[in-house]
């Protein structure tokens, strides 16, 4: 069996059959990958800056939560018109958004982008068994 690697944290997300925020004082979510191959940092909303980069030999699931981490913070910034809080160091990705200002229109499509990550790594973690785990936390205010 293979050593887990990644970590993704969903914060004051809950998930289940379906995706949804808890309610916070602050209504603020985070989330937060841990451990993939990510290590350099860029503007996600800017298509032109190449900053994907992958640590040398990185496996292929740490590539596949690098990327799909990037794909939804990218899809925030560009189909919600969301900049979150974020920041990309040395294998970590975390960002927070403030939902409580957000319009039901804003959070149902942060909703759908969180959910399908959600998915894309329940599948990550069937196939690779042991390198993934997924959390969600309430966060006490």
């Amino acid at each position: 069996m293979t050593a887990e690697l990644i970590t993704v944290t969903y914060t004051n997300i809950l998930y289940d059959d379906e995706l949804r925020f808890t309610e916070t004082e602050a209504g603020t979510i985070r989330v937060t990958v841990e451990g993939h191959a990510l290590f350099r940092t860029g503007d996600p909303g800017n298509s032109n800056d190449t900053f994907v980069n992958l640590k040398k030999g990185s496996t292929i699931a740490c590539a596949a939560v690098s990327f799909s981490a990037l794909t939804l913070l990218r899809s925030i910034t560009i189909i919600a018109e969301i900049k979150p809080d974020y920041a990309i160091k040395d294998g970590l990705l975390d960002f927070t958004i403030d939902v409580g200002s957000l319009s039901d229109g804003k959070k149902n499509i942060i909703r759908v982008l969180l959910e399908s990550f959600m998915i894309g790594m329940l599948d990550l973690n069937k196939k690779y068994q042991g390198m993934i785990t997924i959390r969600t936390v309430a966060e006490n205010r």
